[in-house]
């Protein structure tokens, strides 16, 4: 028995696709010829064009106009970013670069040359310069010559730096409060048995030059000694005063204790009660004396540089009805002293180490202040 197989009809081509045109489609898909990336075929434009030279000339502006503000900006001139030519640059570039994104042969390189221009422009450049000047300190950038001189100028404005140099230096300052402060303290201990408690530490900071900048003068605050006694009789708070004064007097170079939380013409009852509690001393939380070293320089008191203040303060919480004297005190009292009793403060502003006088008279004769 003989099988024929079948055999199939010849394939027709009914429904195929229509054969391409000679040259194939405009702007086809062609894939690499090469079995080995089958994954990675990409298309191949038929036609390539050259890059625009509009795109070109924007991204070349753009980065150029980016480091011009970054060296503007960290070459602390900083003011010439806002300056008028500065800002007509960026309009001619923002011009440029929105030109650019107008045409579609540039499109690609103006959008990367707006991704320049919107993070280096005038405002950032503005903001960035603002950082440095803070973490350097020097905002000396947009000042003329002599600006700039007034700013490194080592003395304080109207104050004779003569005298300044002639005064004691801020170490013979130091020692000469920390032994008045020692001869107060140790006449008040035998007369009314007090002891003492160290309430805050010795401090220095720069005295301001008067043009801006920080003068090599110094403002010494000695440490701050609190009595570990309260004191409420007012008989007993002015003997304590009187005390201080008779050891003033008998250094010879202080003068005497003036009172000023006393009623004066020239301060009104409501600024007494503000600042002490009340307008009359029997009831007020805090009594406040002062007094100054007396001037020891021949030069004009006007232009002589400040001489060392001593303040005695008596702090009585029986006359603080309202808490707003105690609450003071629990803010600015180290954890186990006392909150109220005598607080003896001495202060030295406008004070010249000796380590700064050879600086101090270098600067003054180099910069070209009057």
């Amino acid at each position: 028995m003989v099988i024929q197989r079948r055999q199939s009809p010849p394939a027709s081509h009914a429904g195929a696709p229509p054969v391409p045109p000679p040259g194939g489609y405009r702007g086809e898909r062609r894939y690499s010829d090469d079995p080995a990336f089958p994954l990675f075929a990409r298309s191949v434009p038929a036609e390539r064009k050259g890059a625009s030279a509009l795109g070109v000339v924007a991204l070349i502006a753009a980065v150029l106009f980016a480091v011009v503000l970054a060296a503007m900006v960290f070459a602390g001139a900083s003011h010439l970013v806002l300056g008028a030519t500065t800002v007509v640059v960026q309009l001619l570039l923002a011009a440029l670069v929105t030109a650019a994104l107008v045409s579609p042969r540039a499109r690609i390189l103006g959008a990367v040359a707006l991704t320049i221009g919107l993070v280096a422009n005038v405002g950032t450049a503005t903001a960035a310069g603002a950082v440095v000047s803070a973490q350097t300190g020097d905002y000396s950038g947009g000042m003329t010559s002599e600006q700039r001189a007034e700013l490194q100028y080592p003395g304080i404005k109207g104050i004779d730096p003569q005298a300044v140099l002639a005064s004691p230096s801020l170490e013979q300052r130091q020692a000469g409060m920390d032994a008045i402060s020692d001869r107060i303290r140790d006449r008040l201990s035998a007369e009314y048995g007090f002891t003492w408690v160290q309430v805050a530490d010795a401090t220095s900071r720069p005295e301001r030059n008067g043009y801006g900048g920080e003068s090599l003068l110094q403002r010494y605050t000695a440490p701050v000694w609190r009595t570990e006694q309260a004191v409420h009789d007012s008989d007993e708070k002015r003997a304590v005063l009187q005390t201080i004064d008779d050891v003033l007097r008998a250094d010879g170079t202080w003068w005497d204790l003036q009172g000023l939380s006393v009623p004066a013409a020239t301060i009104g009852d409501d600024a007494l009660t503000a600042l002490y509690g009340s307008a009359d001393p029997e009831t007020q939380a805090l009594w406040e004396y002062a007094t100054s070293q007396m001037q020891t320089v021949a030069a004009d008191p006007a232009t002589a540089p400040a001489t060392p203040l001593l303040y005695a303060t008596i702090m009585d919480l029986d006359n603080d009805p309202t808490g707003d004297f105690r609450a003071s005190q629990q803010s600015t009292t180290p954890d186990g002293a006392p909150l109220e009793g005598l607080d003896l403060t001495l202060i030295a502003p406008q004070q010249l180490s000796q380590d700064d006088r050879a600086e101090f008279e270098r600067l003054l004769t180099e910069l070209p202040i009057a």
